[in-house]
């Protein structure tokens, strides 16, 4: 059964008053305000999708959830990067520098010493974490080559680093 807009139009004081104030027939009022009704629809749903792209809350397609184990990993990783990336933005040239005399251990004892103990402060200490961290820093520091490092080790439950 159709709805009657005429019927409820009548019923709605502010459109009854716009109508007698403006001569306007019940068919105009009816159609202006469905009309007004659309125009706020499509805003709202407008804003909604700006508010969503800005907010990239939308997975690429094809993208898989993430399970919370591999969030958790993925924490750990930015962590890391974050903290390694900070030492190697402060020392670009002492970084380069130990490259080629493969002794960023030794120049940067103190340093990775100081971010270690930040990353398991906040990760915590497992065998995990500690792969992680040093994943990292081969990554970042030593530029992919392991042997850039030096001596530098992570002992066996990940608690300090130290030098052999």
């Amino acid at each position: 059964m159709p709805i009657n807009y005429n019927a409820y139009l009548m019923f709605d004081p502010f459109v009854s008053a716009g109508m007698v104030l403006l001569q306007t027939s019940a068919a105009d009022a009816r159609d202006e305000y469905i009309g007004s009704i659309v125009g706020f629809i499509v805003g709202v749903v407008a804003v909604i999708l700006v508010a969503k792209k800005l907010s990239g809350s939308r997975a690429p397609s094809g993208a898989t959830v993430e399970s919370p184990l591999q969030s958790a990993q993925g924490e750990k990783r930015r962590l890391a990067r974050l903290l390694v990336s900070e030492i190697r933005l402060r020392n670009a040239r002492e970084v380069d520098e130990g490259r080629r005399r493969h002794d960023l251990a030794v120049r940067f004892d103190n340093e990775l010493r100081r971010s270690y103990r930040t990353f398991v402060e906040r990760c915590g200490e497992d065998g995990e974490s500690t792969g992680i961290f040093r994943e990292e820093v081969v990554k970042i520091l030593a530029a992919g080559d392991e042997s850039a490092l030096g001596n530098l080790q992570l002992d066996e439950y990940g608690a300090a680093l130290r030098r052999s």
